[in-house]
């Protein structure tokens, strides 16, 4: 599987130097309160790739981590990165893998229409980066 990130990009995914002593505890248990300029629910500067925590709707990023899960699991990324026609109408057999993969980790909520939807931002993500595609989502909001 071809990865998404250059090592420039993992790195901007750390957090400040400052806290990054932290790292080395459970992080259940520190109170949301030891990390500065952080507060539930609101998107910050952390990137955890494919968790979406920066999407507020419960079902909209169930769909996304969803989706994510199942290309990484399958080890798709480089085909859905191509230049595909159709998700919905592809007759291409990791289309099926893919769908039925997403069924597996427990999404049965699609229809043709929201599977050819997350697949092409899944698409962007794949040729883009998760890192844009969030400065993207937050600015439509």
């Amino acid at each position: 599987m071809t990865s998404l990130f250059t090592s420039e990009d993992n790195e901007s995914l750390l957090p400040p130097p400052s806290s990054r002593n932290i790292m080395n505890t459970n992080s259940r248990d520190i109170p949301i309160s030891s990390f500065p300029n952080i507060e539930p629910n609101v998107p910050n500067d952390i990137l955890v790739p494919g968790q979406f925590e920066y999407i507020n709707n419960n079902h909209e990023r169930e769909m996304y981590v969803n989706a994510w899960q199942a290309i990484t699991l399958t080890e798709n990324w480089d085909f859905v990165k191509a230049d595909i026609e159709s998700f919905m109408w592809s007759e291409n057999p990791k289309i099926d893998i893919i769908s039925s993969k997403m069924s597996e980790l427990g999404y049965h909520g699609h229809s043709g229409s929201s599977f050819g939807f997350i697949m092409r931002k899944m698409q962007y993500i794949a040729r883009n980066g998760e890192k844009n595609f969030k400065e993207e989502y937050l600015k439509s909001r």
